[in-house]
């Protein structure tokens, strides 16, 4: 895993070290590219890096204002550590370094020297130093800080679009395949596959934070099995990061139930079990929560289970630090706890904070333990993380 790369400077300032520039991908809740690994971040087309270096106080006159197309002789971001900047002096002062990815389509030619030109109107957010998702975007891009005396400049990019440079032409696909099946939230029940709605989606993240996930972005899938029942389809569209699987009980004010997964333009197929969370079974939890109505920012709702579907008691649940859990006792009356309780209702934690993106999974070192998965809030909707043991869970 390559998380942290080196890209080759030959930056002079004087009276002051060399600094290096440092890349890294984030896998934070905005802009996220679902991953630290730079050779897990495709790059399926021919791609741009523009690279400029300028005073914050003006913008207008860039010390440094590059642009190359990386040699990618292995489809993936970490191609960009080949990419060698101009030698050119710093002055003894605050810099701010861009670098952002751009697709051929972005890219123009200087009409007198004939050497390429990527755009240089990129905005960047200034708390997370994104880029701002508008016209300009490019695929991924970040913002650093020099400051005289630093050996080191780091630069952390997000993933804002992605599929400019993976265009399924550029890998020779043109589709992808998703599979599906759903379970029961509580097991036990019979689901009646007409009174479901199956559908897949890419959430999208908002200006203002936060992601959504709306009806107009999912396609349905259709019936590819009566018993048991299954769900299919085959889909021009690539995703760049995640995709979710909605199923929606049809039963008047039911909530969408999401699955999430990490998808990449790479993923030929995706497969998932999605989950039926009835309406009844959701106002008890909302009601243990002392909550009169479903959180418009969403929530996540997760079960510990066995290889057989069985609740786990005894399970704590671990989350990246400032994301609150809680325990929903045995009866689904109250959340009391620092584990999940057992019984048949048992198993269940719920966050009313997770971020999308959030990666659950429990502090159990067994070799049989769950694999971590993907939940967090997206508008109206309801997460669901089903953390599955890989064997029977003997308990004390």
């Amino acid at each position: 895993m390559r998380s942290l790369f080196v890209l080759v400077l030959a930056l002079g300032a004087c009276n002051t070290p060399s600094p290096s520039l440092r890349i890294r991908v984030t896998e934070g809740p905005t802009q996220s590219c679902a991953t630290d690994d730079c050779a897990q971040v495709p790059l399926a087309c021919q791609t741009w890096v523009g690279i400029r270096i300028i005073d914050p106080a003006d913008r207008t006159a860039p010390f440094l204002s590059q642009c190359q197309a990386i040699q990618n002789g292995t489809d993936d971001l970490c191609a960009i550590a080949r990419v060698e900047l101009e030698p050119i002096p710093l002055p003894v002062d605050d810099l701010e370094v861009q670098v952002a990815l751009f697709p051929a389509s972005m890219i123009t030619k200087d009409p007198m020297t004939g050497e390429d030109i990527c755009p240089s109107n990129v905005e960047y957010d200034a708390v997370n130093g994104f880029p701002i998702e508008n016209g300009s975007a490019p695929a991924l891009g970040g913002r650093g800080y020099y400051r005289p005396g630093d050996e080191v400049v780091t630069v952390t990019l997000g993933c804002t679009n992605l599929e400019l440079v993976n265009d399924p032409v550029c890998e020779g696909r043109a589709s992808v395949r998703v599979a599906a099946t759903v379970d029961d939230f509580d097991g036990g029940f019979v689901i009646d596959p007409n009174r479901i709605g199956v559908s897949i989606g890419a959430p999208k993240s908002k200006v203002s934070g936060g992601y959504e996930l709306n009806p107009g972005d999912v396609t349905m899938l259709e019936r590819t099995s009566l018993f048991p029942p299954a769900w299919g389809i085959s889909l021009d569209a690539m995703f760049s990061s995640y995709a979710c699987l909605a199923v929606l009980d049809d039963v008047p004010q039911s909530t969408t139930a999401l699955t999430c997964s990490v998808a990449m333009v790479t993923d030929d197929d995706l497969s998932f079990i999605g989950i039926r969370l009835a309406k009844p079974s959701l106002d008890q939890i909302l009601t243990s929560l002392s909550l009169a109505q479903f959180p418009s920012l969403g929530m996540t709702i997760g079960l510990v289970v066995d290889v057989d579907g069985k609740p786990v008691p005894n399970q704590t649940i671990s989350v990246p630090p400032g994301t609150t859990i809680k325990y929903l006792s045995p009866d689904r009356m109250s959340s009391a706890g620092s584990a999940t309780s057992g019984g048949p209702l048992g198993g269940v934690f719920v966050s009313l904070d997770a971020p999308f993106g959030t990666m659950f999974s429990t502090t159990n070192a067994s070799p049989t333990a769950p694999r971590p998965q993907i939940g967090g809030r997206i508008d109206g909707k309801v997460s669901i993380v089903v953390l599955r043991f890989a064997d029977e869970v003997v308990n004390p």
